[in-house]
């Protein structure tokens, strides 16, 4: 991965260039192949926790009708 001096994590458009999920899973990082951004946690994360946040974002939402 090339380093420039604007680009702190590689350059986006490197072949290489991937986020890694930073959800926490019993202590430590899952470090998946992030694809989503979770505002609750924070940080972006892979498939499988960007399917735990749509259901909790569901049921928020049920909660929230009137």
């Amino acid at each position: 991965m090339r380093k420039h001096a604007t680009c702190e994590r590689g350059c986006p458009n490197d072949s290489t260039f991937q986020l890694s999920c930073g959800a926490n899973e019993n202590g430590r990082l899952c470090q998946k192949p992030a694809i989503a951004f979770d505002p609750q946690r924070g940080c972006f994360v892979c498939h499988e926790h960007t399917a735990q946040l749509v259901l909790s974002l569901r049921a928020e939402a049920a909660v929230c009708k009137p």
